[in-house]
């Protein structure tokens, strides 16, 4: 089963600060890593940060005098790690969705570590986190989530646990869909029914990250506040996936567990090291 995540104040603290505007609200650091830009926000200011376009969008709504309120941009959050980050260097789509979200921040260990080299400390904030702590704080303020992504039945299981975790969670809705043309309208007609006020997308990277760029206006017109991509955070709350123990996550290890359960993924790992090397031989990331 996946790790519950512990109960904090976090309600509370969001509570206090989500109705703060951007101009009250203190200046976010970005660090740049191989070119791209990586907000330095903790997970308690990036739910803040949340809370706040959901406000706005409450609000612009409340004031609206037309019966019909003008539709709100949709917010995208990308969670960067060194897979996207060197993916993101040979294509171009996917450097212009990460360029034009409106939030990145850094899951993986190697995007920290990158920062840290240029003197640029950043909070490591994985999508799976912050779905958990999201999921928690939707339960005490009203919050819609809609889970979409994953292989079949995986979206509804994680929806299941996450309002067992969290009564009072409304979710708005779970559907596997996925990134093809031909399921978009299909989702997108379930979204504008369901009206969520945060997306989460699990496609995986690159599709995800391309799929909300791509359809942000019309996410944006069906309600939706803001839109995150998750990767697999699904299949970790599911249970479908363990995830690293909590010691190996701490140390930045998690990668090494998931090779040692999915040795297929070796490929894909092999980002990791290029990753390296191509920071400490950037001169200007």
């Amino acid at each position: 089963m996946a790790d519950t995540i512990e109960t904090t104040n976090t309600a509370q603290t969001i509570e206090n600060t989500g109705n703060r505007n951007d101009a009250q609200a203190p200046p976010m650091r970005i660090a740049r890593v191989l070119g791209l830009p990586v907000h330095a926000l903790a997970m308690e200011q990036t739910l803040a940060w949340i809370a706040r376009r959901i406000d706005e969008r409450a609000d612009a709504n409340g004031s609206a005098a037309t019966a019909t309120p003008p539709a709100q941009p949709l917010h995208q959050i990308v969670t960067l790690n060194p897979e996207i980050v060197m993916a993101a260097q040979r294509d171009e789509s996917l450097r212009a969705a990460i360029t034009s979200a409106d939030l990145c921040i850094a899951d993986g260990v190697g995007v920290v570590w990158a920062a840290r080299r240029r003197g640029q400390r950043l909070a490591r904030v994985t999508g799976v986190d912050l779905l958990e702590r999201t999921a928690q704080v939707a339960a005490a303020r009203g919050w819609r989530l809609f889970l979409l992504g994953a292989a079949p039945g995986i979206a509804e299981l994680a929806g299941e646990v996450l309002q067992r975790r969290y009564p009072g969670l409304q979710l708005a809705g779970a559907y596997s869909g996925g990134p093809q043309a031909t399921a978009r309208d299909d989702i997108l007609t379930r979204l504008a029914t369901m009206r969520p006020d945060i997306l989460f997308v699990a496609f995986g990277s690159p599709a995800q990250e391309r799929w909300i760029a791509g359809l942000r206006e019309v996410l944006g017109a069906a309600g939706v506040s803001v839109a995150v991509g998750v990767g697999g955070a699904f299949d970790f709350i599911a249970g479908h996936v363990p995830r690293a123990p909590r010691w190996m996550r701490r140390v930045g290890l998690e990668w090494l567990y998931r090779l040692l359960r999915e040795p297929w993924r070796w490929r894909r790992m092999l980002a990791l090291p290029r990753f390296a090397l191509a920071v400490i031989l950037c001169r200007d990331s």
